[in-house]
């Protein structure tokens, strides 16, 4: 499934290549093991993993926070789709979680806690052009720019994914 992810953040994005980056250090550090390479040259490919699942992750997570946003979006129209607008918040909701697990990434307890603050604890159904509605599309654009801003991603590529 990460692999998965990796590739469609890989296709949806520009000048990343999460796929790549994880792949080779898994092999590089595959080949230190094999040639009896020290805990600390093993270590270095270990972290460059770690770091690119996470980002594979985080940016996950942003592609959900989008369609979160796209959803909220039509509330109110013909368009309305409460049974995506559901998937994409709990996607968006559980990739997020996930990265507390990853004790090798640059995401601090402080930032999940906020990042979690911040998507709050459920879908919100608020009309566009409420006060409701605004503050969570403040809150849900703060998070996509904290993944941004920790993980180093373009803005073009959070906007895109």
């Amino acid at each position: 499934g990460l692999s998965r992810n990796a590739g469609k953040r890989d296709k949806g994005g520009s000048g990343v290549d999460f796929t790549k980056e994880i792949f080779d250090a898994y092999l590089a550090g595959r080949t230190a093991i094999t040639n009896q390479g020290t805990v600390a040259e093993i270590s270095v490919h270990r972290q460059i993993a770690a770091e690119g699942m996470e980002k594979v992750i985080a940016a996950t997570a942003v592609h959900y926070i989008n369609d979160t946003l796209g959803d909220m979006s039509k509330i109110g129209t013909a368009d309305e789709n409460a049974a995506n607008h559901n998937k994409h918040w709990a996607e968006m909701k559980a990739f997020t979680m996930a990265l507390q697990y990853n004790t090798f990434g640059k995401l601090t307890a402080a930032d999940l806690e906020q990042l979690h603050t911040l998507m709050g604890d459920a879908p919100k159904y608020d009309a566009p052009g409420t006060a409701a509605y605004d503050a969570t599309v403040a809150n849900l654009t703060e998070a996509a720019s904290i993944f941004e801003s920790v993980l180093g991603f373009s803005s073009a590529n959070v906007a895109g994914w």
